[in-house]
């Protein structure tokens, strides 16, 4: 996971930042690994008071964190948040928020009586100002997490256009890990857990910076914190409440396997094919806090200076496969995969140049919108595209396709 602290959590506690004693800490025995539980409340004492469930393994690991319940009316993501946060781990840290939005929780609506969607008060690079927001990122940001996963439902099934429905679909974060992460999942759940073929799971991408819908929590841990940000949809008119329940905790289960059931919470630059090349500039870093205000503060020694240049947005890359999201398929050796970039955009400007690795060797061999590969092998092949726009910035995202063993 390039740029990822496999050992944040040895951290957080050795400076203090992660203060279970006082909070209903406790240790548990899991064979040779202890546990140590703890709980806490956020905005005690006011109706959107809240509860933090924390999980530190002995093993060192990475620090995974999981909300549910943003929407008061989604019951199979803070059910299924709810589960999750009594998981026993084997490395690394599990931080779960399971019911974030109490006051929707229980009217049972989407939002509580103010009428404010919690899940579009999380603005990229810049603070919330609505009080709950506050309340949950400042715990976001405590727990600085590697992989972030909010679940969530939706009443209509997600046909490739976000405004009609989202249902029974997986979206994730521009970067090579977060691509290869999703398609294993989706696969893994389709398989064993989705027996009607209309309720398999797909993968979307996370919408542009400036692309509605905005202010979404994982959009801003992915983009501030440089966390694999995920988002679990499932539909919620049809299939039992259980059975949503049981398909986001194996969704979340597969998305984090590496983090918090790996052997000892091994680093994840093991040289594995599916790693981001070194120099991936998926996730757009925000400014040193404070930079903004300090400048603003500088008067300027020539009143008559023309006005600083807005700085260039990198372009947002998408990748379409035909068979349609090839990513999710066990697919044979012998087929042919191809690979379209035209979807990709740039917010001020236009995409000039794309470029493709399709071989996992960090080299791009093939430019074009257009790109195939013939699966001649059993086994991964990832996939990388890099756009770059009219003033020469770039961004890269990937996925991973399969064939099945013969």
């Amino acid at each position: 996971m390039e740029g990822h602290r496999p050992t944040r959590r040895s951290f957080l506690a050795a400076t203090g930042t992660v203060a279970l004693a006082g909070i209903g800490a406790s240790t548990v025995a899991r064979g040779s690994d202890p546990l140590t539980n703890g709980s806490y409340e956020i905005l005690e004492g006011t109706p959107s008071e809240t509860t933090v469930e924390v999980t530190t393994a002995d093993a060192d690991g990475p620090t995974v964190m999981v909300v549910g319940g943003l929407h008061g009316d989604e019951v199979a993501g803070y059910r299924a948040a709810g589960d999750i946060s009594e998981w026993d781990i084997e490395s690394g840290q599990l931080v779960v928020i399971p019911e974030v939005n109490t006051r929707a929780i229980e009217r049972g609506t989407r939002t509580p009586a103010d009428g404010v969607d919690l899940n579009r008060e999380f603005p990229v690079g810049r603070d919330p100002t609505y009080e709950l927001a506050q309340a949950i990122w400042s715990v976001v940001v405590q727990y600085d997490p590697d992989v972030f996963v909010d679940l969530h439902e939706s009443t209509e099934l997600y046909n490739g256009d976000a405004t009609d429905g989202v249902g029974q679909a997986v979206f994730r974060s521009y970067d090579m890990v977060a691509a290869a992460k999703a398609g294993r999942a989706v696969r893994h759940v389709n398989e064993n857990y989705v027996g009607n073929r209309t309720n398999k799971f797909e993968i979307g991408y996370f919408s542009g910076p400036n692309v509605d819908p905005n202010g979404l929590i994982a959009h801003k841990a992915s983009r501030d914190l440089d966390a694999l940000g995920f988002l679990v949809e499932t539909l919620s008119t049809g299939p039992a409440l259980e059975t949503r329940v049981e398909w986001q905790k194996a969704v979340v289960r597969k998305l984090v396997e590496d983090e918090l059931f790996a052997d000892g919470g091994a680093p994840e630059d093991d040289g594995e094919t599916e790693q981001p090349p070194e120099d991936d500039d998926e996730t757009e870093t925000p400014p040193e806090d404070g930079d903004e205000d300090e400048n603003e503060d500088i008067p300027s020694d020539d009143e008559d200076a023309p006005p600083e240049e807005t700085p260039n947005e990198k372009p947002t890359p998408m990748i379409e496969t035909t068979p349609k999201k090839a990513e999710t398929l066990d697919l044979s050796r012998g087929d042919t995969v191809t690979f379209e970039a035209a979807a990709s955009m740039d917010a001020d400007g236009r995409v000039a140049a794309y470029e493709w690795d399709l071989d996992g060797d960090g080299a791009f061999e093939l430019t074009g919108d257009t790109v195939e590969l013939t699966l001649d092998a059993c086994g991964d092949y990832p996939v990388t595209l890099r756009v770059t726009d009219n003033d020469g910035a770039t961004r890269e995202t990937g996925l991973t396709v399969s064939t099945k063993a013969e």
